[in-house]
């Protein structure tokens, strides 16, 4: 359980922390399509606890969650939505944004292994004490990464 709670504060700090990276403004290339990167669109499908009501959850992630990864930073942010139409209607889900496989993989260097060490270094006590209480919140369950056809 605390390995899994870690693995998730990583994320979601993955996303908030990627990004403010800065690039260099001296630099006069253009980005090429070979240079370009699609973004990556990694969701988790979210479910309360028994017992967890949903508008103290819906609270959380308003307040807590949001100030601690509504911003993104270093290419990467993170947001739970929830379905408002269709099949999936009521269910929450956490997204998490990369800007580029680069970024992801910077802090995921392998398909279902652990974060990245940097990662771990860099997340703040907010955002571990922010993902600790989610967990009280919900289950969340496996990811899958995303990426748009075509780029």
């Amino acid at each position: 359980m605390v390995r899994y709670v870690l693995a998730i504060t990583f994320a979601i700090f993955a996303l908030n922390n990627m990004a403010n990276a800065q690039t260099d403004p001296s630099s006069k290339e253009e980005p090429t399509k070979d240079t370009l990167a699609s973004t990556v669109y990694s969701l988790r499908p979210i479910e309360l606890r028994e017992g967890v009501d949903a508008d103290d959850f819906e609270a959380f992630v308003k307040d807590e969650f949001a100030n601690a990864f509504g911003k993104p930073t270093h290419g990467v942010r993170a947001i739970i939505i929830k379905g408002d139409r269709g099949t999936a209607k009521g269910e929450y889900k956490l997204v998490v944004v990369f800007d580029s496989k680069e970024v992801r993989d910077k802090y995921f260097p392998i398909e279902d292994g652990d974060a990245a060490k940097s990662l771990r270094e860099d997340a703040t006590p907010v955002q571990i004490a922010t993902v600790q209480k989610l967990a009280t919140f919900v289950h969340v369950g496996e990811y899958t990464d995303f990426v748009p056809i075509g780029e």
